[in-house]
């Protein structure tokens, strides 16, 4: 035995004069077949009868091979051997006369070296009687082993448990009545026990063929071993008497559920179960992305400008308008009598100074109109030096002569810059009939926010909001 990490020198084919048990644990071996070719070792007459090797690792660059070695084992054991190859290649060839046991498998939590990439035998042994490769890491039934003991007449147990083998074939030629065996299957990956595999162990009948712990699938591939199940129920099957008690893994309908008690139709049914679940879950999905369709279609406006000023969001279906460099953000165009509502409320809302202040730059004809320039130069150049102009629409604003006039002034500049100058705010419910006809044709073909709206606020940001920068 070897301590953690310690190496030694043991190349094949193990020849040493007098030597007939070689065992060995946990060590590293860095020459492998490092006397392979060698005549003097070869020449060294073969006495080894019993090889035990545990937990080694195999430092080498050349496939696994055991070709004309020991002609004298009676046991070869190589278990959970790490090799430093991408593949790990078994090829055995000779006659083997004395050999009865082969053990090369892995223990199913450790970590391997490498897995079997290909495992052959070609060889005549006929007192072989155990071979275990289990947790190799086999994907097929080895090849070798279809033809029921054609090149192992005394094999008596195949260990092939805790590999990925998904079916088994073995041939079947002229089975002897003594044909006693067991051929270890479990924990692989067989899911379906269909016509070949029926045929394989109904022919032996005192072959153990044992396919437990393995995930099956309860479908209509295995309507065959239901009705085998069955036809034979009262019959001696003593090596298959288990196959009664295998349980279903999947579907999830059956699982848990012993195959024998499975009609034909119901593992033929489709499970429709399934089907409606599915179709549910996708009609629940259809049905919700067709609301949020038609809500994003009827209430998109709001969306956009909800997005932008609670979520600073600027949704990419909107137009970005052209930053131009005015001297306000917007004039605002009032009449005397709602003055209160425009400073108290108005302002705070939009310029800075206040908790809630967005920073926008107003212009207000009492507070920014040039002193001793003339009334309506000075409304011009307000609306001029403004991106947008407020319209604080109320009765006594239709009344006010100045008030039609700045209204007229930035109806024209809207035209002019051909852009949505004006923002219309309604102070109060104002019929159509009052309106004259500029007014009725600005308030046709322009949005405008009543003071009720519950988005009256966030309409007002977003319009005079710069999306350009």
């Amino acid at each position: 035995m070897c301590e953690t990490g310690a190496s030694i020198c043991l190349p094949w084919p193990y020849r040493a004069r007098h030597l007939d048990t070689l065992k060995i644990r946990n060590c590293i071996n860095t020459y492998s077949f490092f006397d392979f070719h060698r005549r003097e070792v070869l020449d060294i007459p073969d006495s080894l009868r019993v090889f035990e090797g545990y937990g080694m690792t195999e430092q080498f660059n050349v496939m696994n091979v055991w070709v004309c070695g020991q002609k004298s084992l009676e046991v070869f054991i190589y278990r959970n051997t790490k090799v430093d190859l991408k593949n790990k290649i078994y090829l055995f060839a000779g006659s083997y006369r004395n050999l009865k046991v082969i053990d090369i498998s892995q223990e199913p939590k450790t970590s391997m070296g490498a897995q079997i990439d290909r495992l052959s035998i070609f060889v005549w042994m006929p007192q072989l009687r155990n071979l275990n490769m289990s947790g190799i890491g086999l994907q097929v039934y080895p090849s070798m082993l279809k033809p029921w003991r054609t090149s192992f007449p005394k094999l008596e147990i195949v260990d092939l448990s805790h590999n990925n083998i998904s079916h088994f074939d073995i041939e079947i030629t002229s089975p002897s009545q003594d044909d006693v065996g067991l051929i270890d299957l479990r924990f692989n990956n067989i899911q379906t026990i269909g016509v070949h595999e029926i045929i394989s162990f109904s022919h032996y009948k005192r072959v153990f063929i044992d396919m437990r712990g393995n995930p099956f699938r309860c479908d209509c591939a295995m309507a065959n071993l239901n009705d085998f199940l069955q036809k034979n129920t009262n019959k001696d099957l003593s090596n298959m008497n288990y196959l009664y008690d295998l349980k279903c893994v999947t579907p999830q309908r059956f699982r848990g559920k012993a195959i024998r008690d499975l009609s034909k139709e119901l593992l033929c049914s489709t499970d429709t179960t399934a089907y409606v679940a599915q179709i549910s879950v996708l009609c629940v999905i259809v049905i919700i992305l067709i609301i949020t369709i038609i809500v994003t279609t009827r209430y998109r406006k709001e969306i956009t400008i909800l997005a932008f000023t609670r979520f600073n969001i600027l949704l990419p279906s909107q137009p970005i308008g052209k930053s131009s460099n005015k001297t306000y953000d917007a004039f605002v165009a009032y009449s005397h009598h709602d003055t209160e509502w425009v400073v108290k409320t108005l302002l705070p809302r939009l310029e800075s100074g206040s908790p809630d202040g967005n920073n926008f730059r107003l212009c207000l004809h009492q507070r920014d109109f040039a002193v001793g320039a003339a009334i309506a130069d000075n409304i011009c150049q307000s609306v001029e030096a403004s991106r947008h102009t407020i319209l604080v629409l109320s009765r006594k604003f239709l009344e006010s002569e100045w008030c039609l006039m700045e209204f007229r002034t930035a109806f024209h500049q809207s035209l002019i810059e051909k852009k949505k100058h004006l923002i219309l705010v309604l102070l109060e419910d104002i019929p159509v009939s009052e309106l004259d006809a500029d007014f009725r044709r600005c308030m046709q073909t322009r949005t405008y926010i009543h003071i009720s709206d519950k988005l009256f606020w966030d309409r007002i940001v977003y319009s005079l909001t710069d999306k350009s920068n």
